[in-house]
């Protein structure tokens, strides 16, 4: 069995790595830009618009 790799399978193991890292990397700066609420504050938006729907497609936790 060999650990050679060929040039292409190099390339697409690198852009994978690189996508990884500018997804987690763009997360975080989303993260910092998205205002805080206080408990109250999270509260009192709950109560004017509700709960969102529960169809929601994917959820992300970002932590900071």
């Amino acid at each position: 069995m060999s650990n050679i790799i060929t040039e292409r399978q190099l390339k697409i193991i690198v852009k994978e790595g690189v996508k990884e890292a500018f997804g987690a990397e763009f997360m975080k700066l989303l993260a910092k830009a998205v205002p805080l609420v206080s408990k109250q504050e999270q509260k009192e938006i709950e109560r004017l618009y509700k709960k969102p729907a529960q169809d929601v497609v994917k959820t992300k936790i970002l932590t900071a």
